[in-house]
């Protein structure tokens, strides 16, 4: 019975330090602009969903490197980006 607890308590303990060591891997796998992003966007929506939906939509729309040029500032977002954003959120919300 005691070894039985012994087990079971060191992998509760494994899974409370292993979990918060996944978490940090998965998002650091996440581009700087993607991260940017998704900040602003759940400060404005308070949905972490919706915010994720709308930046795949718009990868799918314009290439990874000219969005990392818009978020640095590099670069002007071409005409209709705005409402390219704008639609692809309202799609977003309504997939939701």
């Amino acid at each position: 019975m005691k070894t039985t607890y012994f087990k079971i308590n060191n992998f509760k303990k494994s899974l409370i330090i292993f979990i918060p060591l996944i978490a940090v891997i998965l998002t650091g796998c996440d581009s700087p602009e993607k991260r940017k992003f998704m900040l602003s966007c759940k400060l404005a929506t308070r949905n972490g969903s919706i915010c994720s939906c709308t930046w795949e939509k718009m990868n799918a729309i314009y290439p990874s490197k000219l969005l990392k040029a818009i978020g640095e500032e590099k670069a002007i977002a071409p005409r209709g980006f705005e409402q390219n954003m704008t639609n692809s959120m309202k799609q977003c919300v309504r997939e939701e």
